[in-house]
């Protein structure tokens, strides 16, 4: 149970962010990232056990506290997320982190960040 450390794997310093969580475990949180200045937000779980799920959450609380689950455009939960896959983000939520369940092993989370201008 850690809380996992964000880097920035690419970026062009104003218009678009790709950050990453990666050895993500049992029930470990990603290190909390600012996106208020980001539209559109695209979240990519992987990881070789996601048995108990991944689950992306947010919150607009400046203390980043008080954190909820975010959905998908259709309004399905991104919650205990156990298959590989990509999704939107459908909030706009001043911090972002994936949170882990109990069994996850290997995770790795990438978020891209993007503002259309």
């Amino acid at each position: 149970m850690a809380v996992v450390r964000w880097t920035v794997v690419s970026s062009d310093g104003r218009n678009y962010k790709l950050i990453k969580w990666d050895a993500l475990g049992a029930s470990d949180t990603g290190q909390p990232f600012n996106v208020s200045e980001y539209s559109d937000k695209t979240v990519q779980v992987e990881g070789s056990d996601l048995t108990s799920g991944i689950t992306i959450q947010g919150t607009l609380d400046p203390d980043e506290s008080n954190y909820r689950t975010l959905n998908d455009p259709q309004g399905t939960a991104l919650s205990a997320i156990t298959t590989q896959k990509i999704e939107n983000i459908l909030e706009h939520c001043h911090w972002l982190r994936p949170s882990c369940g109990a069994s996850v092993s290997g995770g790795t989370v990438f978020l891209l960040l993007a503002n259309m201008r």
